[in-house]
């Protein structure tokens, strides 16, 4: 549970943890610091079916939707759904 102040040090910390798991979920962000072990046994209990495609439908949903939003423009600057459809942890 997050500190009632959002300023503090620790919501600053549980941010920052959320964005990264975010990230390696999403496009396999730093997944290769993680041990394998350990990426092996969540995707045994969380597996990813259809994971990439649910996200990016509603992603690009949210872009269309918002398009001024930091996900419309991860999309055009960045190849969003390349990097998505690339994650490594939809190919274990």
């Amino acid at each position: 549970m997050l500190p009632a102040s959002p300023d503090t040090t620790a919501a600053r910390a549980a941010v920052d943890l959320m964005n990264a798991v975010s990230a390696a979920d999403v496009i396999g962000l730093r997944v290769d610091q993680l041990p394998g072990e350990l990426i092996a046994e969540v995707l045994n209990v969380h597996p990813r079916n259809g994971f990439v495609d649910a996200v990016l439908r509603a992603l690009q949903h949210q872009a269309v939707r918002k398009p001024q939003s930091t996900i419309a423009g991860l999309f055009r600057t960045v190849s969003f759904e390349k990097l998505m459809r690339g994650c490594p942890l939809d190919s274990r």
